[in-house]
């Protein structure tokens, strides 16, 4: 195995991004101007490299990013092109053999959000690609390496185990916790619908502590902590707020208006999946910010957002009662409703935010609700808004 790159240097290796873009034959290609993305990419900051590929996923296209990570000392890779669902462990195991950390791969979705949802506007879909392509960097900068490891302590496992299998157990995703802010409020303790968190004592204090075998990284332990001593692994609050801020790209007059839409991983995310695959069509002005869970969204997500001038933010969650998290959703609810009165209360009109649920299998629905969100923030017009200060100076940026 080659040594990772960036990953064992004796301090941050500098960020050297390689950007691969894919025409799925037509099914990229043909609704949205590749080329031009790609150049685009190669002006973005820490990307060393950029190109298009005709079929990413080939083995060509695959031996293709295995060279120029090679080539080029690349350290951070993004691909973009389809289904994260069938095709993000294809690339990761790529940079794994290429000596990149797997968690070091950021995945941007052309097709199912892009391409297939904008068939009959082949400017705006090249234009909603280079802000995806755009977000897709900022927050791969940020990425920090991270581990798949060998555990054997669940006593399934271990039975197993005894019996001569491997256990191998990811604990990647997961949250943990700055014991030297951590106040032991228990907050944290109370919303964890899996029991992962206990307050302990250590050092003569009483700190939160994560069990990461019981740990599912849902981050909806993050809003509730009032010290921001939690951090959940791949969706820190710098890599989404990242993500927020990459978004924001050049706004011709008379444009639609920009909306952040922050999408469960486990429902509305697939549910905008199988709005591409049917290729159902809604407005190209939406920028999608993956989440494990609803619940994982902070009050400071929106403020950041309405700052850097957008015009609506929508959450869409799993239905009540129906949460790949128990009931993180029912958290997200509560943590939205204070968020919505913190904008307004800033002057912020509550109809540019709303909280909705939409399921897997809601294609059509997903494609509904974000048109309608974006008729109804429309009539408004413009923000033209700024939150007094809640933006710090290149908080979030690479």
């Amino acid at each position: 195995m080659p040594e990772e790159n960036g990953t064992e240097q004796a301090g941050p290796a500098p960020v050297r991004i390689g950007v691969f873009i894919c025409h799925c034959g037509k099914n990229i290609g043909g609704y949205l101007e590749v080329p031009k993305v790609v150049e685009y990419a190669r002006t973005l900051p820490n990307v060393v490299h950029a190109e298009g590929n005709l079929y990413a996923c080939d083995q060509d296209g695959l031996q293709y990013i295995k060279k120029a990570i090679q080539d080029h000392q690349l350290n951070r890779v993004i691909v973009a092109s389809c289904m994260s669902r069938t095709h993000a462990p294809l690339f990761q195991a790529t940079c794994e053999e290429a000596g990149v950390n797997k968690y070091f791969f950021e995945f941007v979705n052309l097709r199912e959000h892009c391409s297939w949802d904008h068939m009959n506007d082949k400017e705006g879909a090249t234009e909603k690609a280079k802000d995806l392509v755009r977000m897709g960097v900022y927050r791969a900068a940020l990425l920090e390496p991270l581990s798949d490891s060998e555990m054997a302590v669940i006593p399934a496992a271990l039975n197993l185990a005894n019996q001569g299998m491997e256990m191998v157990l990811a604990e990647a995703i997961t949250a943990t916790v700055d014991p030297s802010s951590c106040v032991g409020c228990g907050t944290c303790e109370e919303v964890c619908p899996y029991r992962a968190i206990s307050i302990i004592e250590r050092d003569g204090a009483s700190v939160a502590d994560v069990n990461p075998v019981l740990c599912k990284g849902c981050g909806t332990c993050v809003p509730s902590c009032p010290t921001e001593s939690i951090t959940p692994k791949g969706f820190t609050k710098d890599q989404l707020v990242s993500q927020i801020l990459g978004s924001v790209g050049p706004r011709p007059p008379g444009s639609d208006p920009r909306i952040i839409v922050f999408l469960c991983n486990w429902c509305s995310n697939a549910g905008a999946d199988l709005c591409g695959v049917s290729q159902f069509q809604y407005p190209p002005n939406i920028r999608i910010v993956r989440v494990l869970c609803s619940g994982r969204v902070e009050p400071i997500f929106l403020l950041k957002a309405f700052k850097a001038g957008i015009d609506g933010v929508l959450v869409l969650g799993c239905h009540i009662g129906d949460c790949h998290f128990i009931k993180d959703n029912e958290s997200a609810q509560r943590v939205m409703d204070k968020a919505f009165e913190l904008c307004k209360a800033l002057g912020i009109d509550e109809k540019r935010m709303r909280l909705d649920w939409v399921s897997a299998s809601e294609g059509q629905r997903f494609s509904e609700r974000v048109t309608e969100f974006t008729e109804q923030v429309r009539k408004l017009g413009p923000i033209g808004f700024g939150c007094k200060d809640v933006l710090e100076e290149g908080e979030g940026m690479p």
